[in-house]
C-alpha cells in the first residue's frame, strides 16, 4: 500500500513538473530585436493624432457616405461632419508591418440595424474605427474601418468575424472591402 502511494506521489509530481514547464514554454513572449523592421515601422499614439490634427482634422466636408447596403441599414443620418476620433481611448496594435494606432470614432446616436427580420440594431460607433499605421517608406496612413457582422455572429460572438468589411480613407473614398 505504501509503496503504491509513493510511486503514483512521486509520478503525479512529475507530471506536475513537466506541466508547468511546457505552461512557461508556451507563454513566453516572442522578443523584438532592436534593429526590427517592426519596430522601425512603429507609430505612436502622439505621432498618429499629430499626423491627423495636421493633414486630417480640418478637412472634414459634410459629405453623404456609405455604401447602397450600409445606407439601406442605417438608423440616423450620418454625414462625414459627424465623425469624431475618440484620441482618449486610442490605443497601440502589431500588425504585420509593425506598430499602429487603433482609434474608435464617434458618429453620435446613428444605429445600423443588423437584423432586419427582428429589427435589432448595434450603435454604429461600435462598428467602426480608425487604423493609423506606417508602410515600410515610413509614411503614414490613415483608414478608416467599417464592420458589418452578420446577425448570427453577433448573437454567437464565438469563432472567427463574419462579415463585411469596408475600408476607407478619411474622406469616405473606398479602399478595399472584404466579405
Amino acid at each position: 500500500m505504501m509503496n503504491k502511494l509513493t510511486i503514483s506521489t512521486g509520478k503525479g509530481l512529475a507530471c506536475l513538473i513537466l506541466l508547468f514547464l511546457f505552461l512557461a514554454q508556451g507563454c513566453k513572449k516572442d522578443i523584438l530585436q532592436p534593429n526590427s523592421p517592426l519596430l522601425k515601422n512603429s507609430l505612436s499614439i502622439a505621432e498618429a493624432k499629430q499626423y491627423f490634427d495636421a493633414n486630417l482634422g480640418k478637412d472634414n466636408k459634410p459629405e453623404k457616405l456609405m455604401t447602397v447596403d450600409v445606407a439601406k441599414s442605417l438608423v440616423g443620418s450620418i454625414t462625414l461632419e459627424n465623425k469624431q476620433p475618440l484620441w482618449y481611448h486610442a490605443n497601440q496594435r502589431m500588425i504585420s508591418l509593425g506598430g499602429a494606432v487603433k482609434i474608435p470614432l464617434d458618429f453620435g446616436e446613428a444605429e445600423v440595424i443588423i437584423d432586419p427580420s427582428t429589427k435589432s440594431v448595434v450603435p454604429f460607433n461600435s462598428l467602426n474605427y480608425l487604423l493609423m499605421y506606417k508602410d515600410s517608406l515610413q509614411r503614414i496612413h490613415a483608414e478608416w474601418v467599417t464592420l458589418l457582422p452578420e446577425a448570427m455572429w453577433i448573437k454567437e460572438q464565438t469563432g472567427a468575424y463574419r462579415g463585411k468589411i469596408f475600408v476607407r480613407d478619411w474622406h469616405g473614398k473606398l479602399i478595399k472591402s472584404y466579405s
